[in-house]
């Protein structure tokens, strides 16, 4: 099993935030983008599909609480499967997202916990 960490430039972060919208192509194989906003701090989403399961966490300017506190995912599944990711990062504002490389789990979602506050926010379900 692989994670991949993948953060986007906050340029591209702030120029979609700003206003140019945001425009997720989901493959013909792969369920859609599921999110929500947690706290009004962060927008946390999942997607199944496509070999695995995808976390995508946009992490809001300003004041945010949120920002250099540590912080993990895990991929929580209705079958049981639960699988915390490689390790806490401390995000900036911006995009941060991993892909945990797996076989079909079913229904699952993402949780972000915050290791500074104990805080755990969760995506809506998602289903590969």
């Amino acid at each position: 099993m692989s994670i991949t960490r993948r953060i986007a430039s906050a340029a591209t972060a702030l120029g979609m935030a700003a206003g140019m919208g945001l425009a997720v192509t989901a493959p013909a194989h792969a369920d859609s983008l599921h999110c929500t906003d947690s706290a009004y701090w962060v927008r946390l989403c999942a997607q199944g599909g496509n070999g695995g399961y995808n976390a995508e966490a946009l992490f809001y300017g300003g004041n945010n609480p949120l920002v250099g506190d540590p912080m993990d995912f895990t991929l929580v599944c209705n079958n049981g499967w639960v699988d915390p990711d490689s390790g806490t990062f401390s995000p900036t504002s911006g995009w941060y997202t991993y892909f945990w490389n797996v076989d079909p789990q079913g229904t699952c979602h993402i949780t972000l916990t915050d290791k500074a506050t104990g805080a755990v926010y969760s995506s809506p379900d998602t289903y590969y």
